[in-house]
Parts: structure tokens; C-alpha cells; sequence
């Protein structure tokens, strides 16, 4: 149902109108003043018309963010999807405090990364963030791509004094 409601809006002339500006080189293009989940729709909108690059949505915070993905989610029938299928990504921060080292939260870092990899790997993406997880710095393209490894089911793994390790809810 929700998809219907994105197609018909697609076609509405305001429509028209961001989708010719967003698909400018190097355009950017700054929305305000909309309510609710208005925002979310029309984004949905623009990306059910212009899926051959990635879209950036920059909210003012955390919350926001976090609201308007879940829109987004909604609109695109992806609540209940695996998160390596979404093309609504959250990308938050890692949560890291100045001096205190273990106080990052790895489910972020996980978000962070998925984002990136698959960026990485020429997916079309709708990435949803915030400044301060923008603000923060991440490893190169290069030195992500020779640090990853792909682990399959069924593959054996060797681990040298990692026990506590999880793929996929299997423990290593």
C-alpha cells in the first residue's frame, strides 16, 4: 500500500521539480519547514525516481535521524527486512567518548560499516545520518577493503584466542 502511495507522489510537479535539481552534478539541495513524516515522503519519492545513486540525508540529530529512517523503512516496506537488504540505511555514530576507549557501541560500528561496504561494493543506497556521526573519522576505502574477509556458512574458521566471537549467531 505504501508503495502505491510513494508511486503516485512521484509524479506530482514539486516532484519533478527536486528530482531535476538533486540530479544535477554536484547539486545539493537543502528542504525545510515540512512536517511530520512530509520530509520522509518526499524523499522516498525523489529515490522511487533516481535509483542510480546514493542519496544522503543529513537530519539535525540522533532523534531525527532516527525517526526519519524508520519513515523511510515504512514507505519502502523494509521494517521487518534483513539489514543487509535494506536500501534504508542508518548510519549513526559509534558512541566513542574522548578518553575512554571501551565506551563505543558496536552494533553502531557494525551500522557504520555495513554502510560503508556496501557503498564500497556500487549499491544505491538512501543513507540516513546525522553531523556528529559524519563529523567522525572512518578507515580509507583501500585499507577497508584489504582488511575485510568474507566468511560463509559452512566455511572453517581459525581463530587464535578469540572465543567470544559471533557470525550469524554461531559462536567460533
Amino acid at each position: 500500500l505504501m508503495k502505491n502511495v510513494v508511486e503516485s507522489y512521484s509524479s506530482y510537479p514539486i516532484i519533478k521539480e527536486i528530482i531535476k535539481q538533486v540530479t544535477k552534478d554536484g547539486e545539493k539541495l537543502n528542504i525545510k519547514d515540512l512536517v511530520g513524516s512530509s520530509f520522509a515522503l518526499i524523499g522516498a519519492a525523489v529515490r522511487n525516481t533516481t535509483r542510480e545513486f546514493n542519496h544522503l540525508f543529513i537530519l539535525p540529530d540522533k532523534e531525527q535521524a532516527a525517526y526519519f529512517a524508520n519513515d523511510l523503512e515504512e514507505l519502502f516496506d523494509e521494517v521487518e527486512e534483513d539489514y543487509t537488504k535494506k536500501e534504508v540505511m542508518f548510519y549513526p555514530s559509534t558512541n566513542k567518548k574522548p578518553y575512554s576507549y571501551d565506551s563505543t557501541e558496536n552494533a553502531n560500528i557494525i551500522l557504520r560499516l555495513e554502510t560503508l561496504n556496501r557503498i564500497n561494493n556500487g549499491e544505491h543506497l538512501m543513507v540516513v545520518t546525522y553531523p556528529e556521526a559524519i563529523a567522525e573519522k572512518v578507515v580509507s576505502k583501500k585499507l577497508l577493503e584489504n582488511n575485510s574477509t568474507t566468511i560463509k556458512k559452512g566455511d572453517e574458521v581459525i581463530t587464535s584466542g578469540m572465543d567470544n566471537i559471533f557470525f550469524e549467531g554461531l559462536k567460533v
